[in-house]
């Protein structure tokens, strides 16, 4: 779920097209992504640019400079990817 309010317990910066590596938090944690980028991106729970619009983690178009703070409150594993560029992708693991 998308909350602006929660404080984060990671932060995964967009750079170059990318999401950096896989991380890991507990359960009810919340990840801050910060576009770092100079073209706009989105946070989206899916693979390969596909959003799985089941989910509460389908975030908005971030545009560069702009940032959002998703927290998981279930255990899980949440592939993250962009819907702009398919390529970038990177897991939220959540124990």
């Amino acid at each position: 779920m998308v909350t602006p309010n929660a404080v984060p317990k990671v932060t995964i910066e967009i750079a170059g097209r990318a999401f950096g590596e896989p991380v890991t938090v507990e359960a009810g944690a919340a990840v801050a992504f910060v576009n770092r980028d100079d073209t706009s991106h989105t946070v989206t729970e899916g693979i390969a640019g596909h959003a799985n619009y089941g989910t509460a983690c389908v975030t908005q178009r971030l545009h560069p400079g702009e940032s959002t703070v998703v927290a998981f409150a279930e255990a899980g594993d949440y592939p993250i990817t962009c819907t702009i560029h398919a390529s970038m992708h990177t897991t939220v693991h959540v124990r």
